[in-house]
């Protein structure tokens, strides 16, 4: 018992000072590294969101070009039979 109460103290000053720590405003120094990794961080995120929505775009395209495709043939073949159905 008496080899855990100083690890004990030491947890619960730890926890005390964060709590306390958490409601100060932030400095110049804070506010700047935090701006830089902001940046940083949205930077390769709209990279990486514009790569997705490339693909998906290019997927999509696909998908519809083919869709209006197949749409346009069968247009086409319904056409065909009943010109042949109204040439008898």
């Amino acid at each position: 018992m008496h080899r855990a109460l100083p690890i004990l103290l030491v947890v619960l000053m730890t926890i005390s000072y964060c709590c306390e720590d958490s409601d100060r405003p932030l400095t110049r120094a804070e506010r700047a590294i935090l701006d830089s990794l902001y940046h940083l961080e949205a930077k390769r995120l709209d990279q990486e969101l514009d790569s997705l929505c490339k693909t998906r775009w290019d997927s999509l395209y696909t998908q519809m070009f083919d869709s209006i495709m197949r749409r346009r043939i069968q247009e086409r073949q319904q056409l065909m039979e009943r010109f042949k159905h109204d040439r008898r």
